[in-house]
């Protein structure tokens, strides 16, 4: 029975970790997790490519050696415990591949910031420039997004890049911020302008007064300190079930030892 285990365990839960490159053994806290984290993941959307082609495959195939271990009907709880945890560990780390993967789209978009901003300056200047209104519309409602409710319009033009910083200050709000921006918000520039509403005619009036010239400073800057609020929020995921096989793992080999020794 315990044979069974490490066999499976061997060939599932070590040999997932050799494949996606984190090296578990002794490691414990999520402060080192996160930091193993950090290192493999410099390149987000090759690794998310190599977890799901390499690395869910492993506990694809390991799955079924969890469950087919034989056992005593009072063990039996606690290998179903093992392969709960192996389960949970397959979707926890096939949500972050999926997550993962969206940085591909993330940073085309981000590609057309720069110009979609500029132009969204140009039209600011001329009105009436056909060469500058598609990209316009699209950063203003890259804007919208950002915003939510609020109308673009009433904003303090000449402190824009305040008014975008104020959207991501909150440190509980930045993983939910950098998702929504960089994974919903920025796609609007790969997408068709459409055409302008009234809050957009309504701002590029206000900006008679005064120009938007920084809102995209304020994106730029959310986006790179609310990232690593991102990114801890999605290593902590996966530190759960790395956690909770750990704890069913002791418990199995636990169990397995005391009746081996109350039968000596």
């Amino acid at each position: 029975m315990r044979a069974a285990f490490q066999k499976a365990h061997d060939s599932g839960y070590l040999a997932f970790w050799k494949v996606i490159q984190v090296d578990v053994k002794g490691m414990k806290s999520n402060e080192e997790f996160e930091a193993k984290m950090r290192a493999v993941t410099t390149d987000p959307v090759r690794y998310a490519r190599h977890i799901k082609e390499k690395g869910i495959p492993v506990l694809d195939k390991a799955l079924p050696e969890y469950k087919g271990i034989a056992a005593p009907a009072d063990i039996t709880e606690k290998i179903g415990k093992v392969v709960t945890a192996v389960e949970d560990l397959r979707t926890a780390w096939d949500n972050f591949a999926s997550e993962y993967a969206k940085f591909e789209d993330f940073f085309k978009a981000n590609e057309k910031l720069e110009e979609a901003s500029s132009h969204w300056l140009g039209f600011q200047q001329t009105p009436t420039s056909e060469k500058f209104m598609v990209n316009a519309v699209k950063y203003f409602k890259v804007l919208q997004c950002i915003f939510k409710d609020q109308k673009i319009s009433e904003l303090d033009y000449e402190n824009m890049e305040s008014e975008v910083t104020a959207t991501c200050a909150a440190a509980a709000a930045k993983p939910e911020w950098f998702r929504h921006v960089a994974f919903e918000c920025l796609e609007i520039l790969r997408g068709t302008a459409g055409a302008p509403d009234d809050d957009f005619n309504a701002a590029i009036k206000a900006s008679a007064e005064a120009f938007d010239t920084t809102s995209k400073f304020g994106i730029d800057t959310c986006l790179k300190k609310s990232r690593e609020y991102f990114e801890s929020e999605e290593f902590a995921k996966l530190a759960v079930p790395w956690m909770e096989y750990i704890k069913a793992q002791n418990d199995l080999l636990d169990t397995i030892d005391s009746k081996i020794k109350a039968l000596q």
